[in-house]
């Protein structure tokens, strides 16, 4: 039975998350929002050395994204534990897909360099610091590194479907989604965490406004995304919100402003 307590995986619902504790040292000056990615990983190649924080946050930085790497998620690789710098590495060489800032498309090595970051600039795996900056200090007791599962209780089973038949999810280790998207939570705690997010009790007003703003390209167009987040319409209303999908588990999340209602 499925309670508001069940835990799911999160997928990239996970993104805000990653985006919070960014803008939380942004805040406390230990980054700019407009830093290179080259002043934190020193070793990484051209033209991705070049791209900004904001631009990994927007999903504007042109580089490519492994979970778009022909044959990467389908192959047994994605059962394999990775270090950061060895998921780095599946995608760093990779050309990138266009000019940083020109175009929007959806990008999870963006994430996976946003943890990176937060790991060089914290000194601790990315999950730790969204554990002690976000989880802790909110009570979300059940939001956790996807690794923890075994132990996390009214963990929820993922299925896939094969050949018209349900069946287990195929195995994926969570260092594989990475900042991307390997959190695992309950409807309830996602709940608790909009609710101080979207009350500005996690960034300031003035980041939060960048989370939900569309994203200005460098021809003048606009994408419809922000910071890990998404506004959007539904039924005719002003959304904010952003899913997931990962092996077993598919992810929905809205909040909607003028009804202060949020649904996962």
């Amino acid at each position: 039975t499925i309670t508001p307590d069940t835990v799911f995986r999160l997928g990239s619902i996970t993104k805000q998350f990653t985006s919070a504790v960014i803008l939380q040292l942004a805040e406390e000056g230990k980054l700019s929002l407009s830093d290179p990615l080259s002043k934190y990983l020193p070793g990484y190649p051209k033209p991705g050395a070049d791209v900004t924080i904001t631009q990994l946050l927007n999903h504007t930085s042109g580089i490519k994204s492994y979970t778009a790497i022909p044959g990467f998620m389908s192959s047994g690789k994605i059962a394999q534990a990775f270090t950061t710098d060895q998921l780095i590495a599946e995608f760093k060489d990779q050309p990138s897909d266009f000019a940083p800032g020109s175009k929007f498309q959806y990008n999870n090595s963006g994430y996976v360099l946003l943890g990176a970051v937060i790991e060089k600039v914290t000194g601790k795996p990315w999950h730790v610091a969204v554990d002690e900056r976000i989880v802790k200090p909110l009570g979300l007791t059940s939001i956790r590194y996807g690794e923890l599962e075994a132990t996390t209780p009214k963990m929820a089973a993922g299925y896939s479907e094969d050949g018209g038949k349900v069946v287990p999810s195929r195995p994926i280790h969570m260092s594989v989604p990475h900042a991307a998207g390997a959190l695992i939570g309950s409807v309830e705690d996602l709940a608790k965490w909009a609710e101080a997010l979207h009350k500005s009790k996690v960034v300031s007003n003035a980041h939060y406004a960048q989370m939900i703003a569309p994203t200005k390209l460098s021809d003048g167009k606009t994408a419809d995304y922000g910071f890990g987040l998404k506004p959007d319409k539904l039924r005719k209303r002003d959304v904010i919100g952003h899913g997931g999908g990962i092996p077993g588990f598919d992810t929905a999340s809205v909040y909607v402003p003028a009804d202060d209602v949020f649904v996962a």
